[in-house]
């Protein structure tokens, strides 16, 4: 709340930068230590369910933030605008100081180490997720292009609307199904829909040719099964990592979640924008996400073992 207010305040763009890098950090902390909140006032029973909420509300800020904020941009002003941020903000904070945390016990003091920050026994399933995040990422940011690129019609910011409705749909659903010691199934089947989405993202540029209504339709169904599919992937990996983990070292699995997610659409926004600006397309670009999501699906298939019966979790098919 307070980096909007240096927002308004910033005169150059340096100080502008400054705060950005700050409201980064903050942002993080924030992501982290609410999701792990979430793991320790849900009942276990229902922690999926939990965590499909709580990445709904996720999803649905994402999406009408920036509706909201385009909005605004084009009829009041910068000022008006991080205004408007600030009253968000402080509702947030308020209705955060309602929230009531049981209390564990005080965990053993402990010398900085990486196993304090990451799990070092989901390692697998990290690396699985962050190829999974990579074509993720490409979408996020070239989707709007390779649509003028390829010379897609219609209104191709619908993209976004309708794999809002499918990450919206889907993670209630998932959630439930991930209570019912269905990890593996949504997992497997999550990547397995990213993959064949992407690789169909990869083919419509031959189709446009032939018939450009087929292929814009083709164009939001592939919107709508991204949608279905990280979804379903968000609520299993996360309940994955918190099951990994003991009691005391719920940060660190959360931790491990977050930042395999966004190493990987890091990773993915790069990788993404070099393909496309080296090989003169960014078809090719999802030509290696759909690649990127099958290694997922062959470390998750070859490893799954290892990772639930190791530690004695239950991943039913």
């Amino acid at each position: 709340m307070a980096i909007f207010c240096g927002y308004i305040m910033a005169t150059v763009l340096s100080l502008f930068i400054l705060f950005r890098v700050v409201h980064g950090f903050a942002f993080g902390l924030t992501t982290v230590s609410g999701n792990t909140v979430v793991t320790e006032i849900v009942p276990q029973d229902r922690l999926g369910e939990g965590l499909g909420y709580y990445g709904l509300a996720n999803t649905l800020a994402m999406c009408m933030g920036p509706l909201f904020g385009l909005f605004m941009h084009r009829h009041f002003s910068y000022t008006i605008l991080f205004v408007c941020t600030i009253v968000f903000c402080l509702l947030g904070l308020i209705i955060a100081t309602r929230v009531r945390i049981p209390q564990r016990m005080k965990p053993k003091e402990s010398h900085f180490s990486f196993n304090n920050l990451f799990l070092p026994n989901g390692i697998w399933a990290a690396l699985s997720l962050l190829l999974a995040s990579v074509p993720y990422g490409m979408t996020t940011a070239y989707i709007a292009v390779y649509a003028e690129e390829i010379s897609m019609p219609g209104n191709s910011g619908l993209f976004f609307t309708f794999m809002a409705m499918g990450l919206g749909v889907s993670r209630l659903l998932a959630g439930k199904w991930v209570d019912k010691g269905k990890i593996v199934f949504l997992i497997l089947t999550g990547l397995s829909f990213v993959s064949v989405s992407f690789l169909a993202l990869f083919s419509i540029r031959y189709l446009i040719a032939y018939s450009p209504s087929l292929a814009f339709y083709i164009y939001i169904g592939i919107a709508l099964i991204q949608g279905i599919s990280f979804g379903m992937l968000h609520p299993a990996f996360n309940t994955l990592f918190v099951r990994l983990a003991p009691n005391e070292k719920r940060g660190a699995a959360t931790s491990t979640y977050l930042t395999s997610w966004d190493l990987g659409i890091g990773i993915g926004i790069y990788i993404g924008g070099a393909i496309a600006q080296m090989y003169g397309g960014f078809y090719l670009s999802y030509l290696f996400g759909g690649c990127s999501a099958i290694s997922a699906i062959l470390i998750f298939a070859v490893f799954y073992k290892t990772i639930f019966k190791k530690h004695h979790l239950t991943g039913h098919s």
